[in-house]
């Protein structure tokens, strides 16, 4: 219960944090819950939203009998609760399917997979931040999370680009995080506690 508590306390931390495209997945995830409960918007509460590249068009949930493509698919994981039920509820990144996968579970170990993403998508940018406020010498409060976003590099790969052949899952998982400072933008390619400076080129990539 307690990696949890944590997990989810560190998203509440970055809510503020959402860009527009998480923001957006959000609404559509509540609306697409409240709608299938039969319950009002206002009674639902947003714990968490992650940066997912799903591995088939159901974005990993597909419905009894339903045949599924098998390509990547990027969207987001949203954990959403209502009263003493969680759920989650996945977002296509192209906005074509929104799909309430189930309930999360109250005192799952591991903490659930959105909230665990979510976790490392922090800690990535935190990782980030340090490295970029030491460079500039300033406090790493004063620079401001875009997004952090999970990708797979092959461990020959180097540099900040996403080979399409890694897309599918293979290679060493790691985030690209954008930060920005005082309108200026900084890419950093972070794993684990290491982050190495990349340039803007390939954030606009992603």
């Amino acid at each position: 219960m307690l990696c949890v508590a944590l997990a989810a306390g560190a998203g509440t931390a970055r809510a503020s944090e959402q860009d527009p495209e998480s923001a957006e997945a959000v609404r559509r995830a509540r609306a697409e819950l409240a709608r299938e409960l039969g319950r009002p918007l206002e009674g639902l509460v947003t714990e968490g939203v992650a940066f997912v590249r799903f591995q088939d068009g159901a974005l990993g949930c597909p419905r009894p009998g339903e045949g599924t493509s098998a390509v990547v698919t990027p969207g987001w994981r949203v954990a959403l609760r209502l009263e003493a039920d969680r759920y989650d509820v996945r977002v296509a990144a192209d906005g074509t399917s929104v799909r309430v996968c189930g309930k999360l579970a109250a005192k799952a170990r591991p903490a659930p997979a959105v909230l665990a993403d979510m976790a490392a998508a922090a800690a990535a940018a935190d990782a980030g931040r340090r490295q970029l406020s030491a460079l500039l010498q300033l406090p790493a409060g004063s620079v401001r999370r875009v997004w952090a976003r999970p990708g797979h590099w092959p461990a020959d790969h180097p540099g900040c680009d996403l080979p399409e052949k890694a897309e599918a899952g293979s290679g060493t998982r790691q985030f690209l995080v954008l930060l920005e400072h005082a309108g200026a933008e900084h890419l950093y390619r972070v794993d684990g506690q290491d982050a190495t400076p990349c340039p803007l080129a390939a954030a606009r990539s992603r």
